[in-house]
């Protein structure tokens, strides 16, 4: 599995799952202790989003192109 598949989902599953905890416990039982553990594990989410976007960033090229004509390696980012 490719490792920014894996650290961009487990942060956005986390999301969901820490604003799903979030909204029905404030639904079902007020502002009590289930519904603020959602709402921290929706923030470590956003953190660690945060921080998988900024590795990603920071990471060099992903492909090399070799112009054929000329021989000549280019870098970019993302193959489309």
């Amino acid at each position: 599995m490719n490792s920014e598949t894996i650290a961009f989902g487990v942060p956005f599953v986390g999301l969901l799952l820490g604003s799903g905890i979030l909204v029905s416990g404030l639904f079902l039982g007020g502002l009590t202790l289930v519904p603020v553990l959602g709402g921290a594990l929706g923030m470590l989410s956003i953190a660690a989003l945060a921080l998988a976007v900024a590795r990603a960033a920071s990471d060099g090229p992903s492909v090399t192109l070799t112009d054929r004509e000329s021989g000549e390696s280019r870098h970019v980012r993302k193959a489309k």
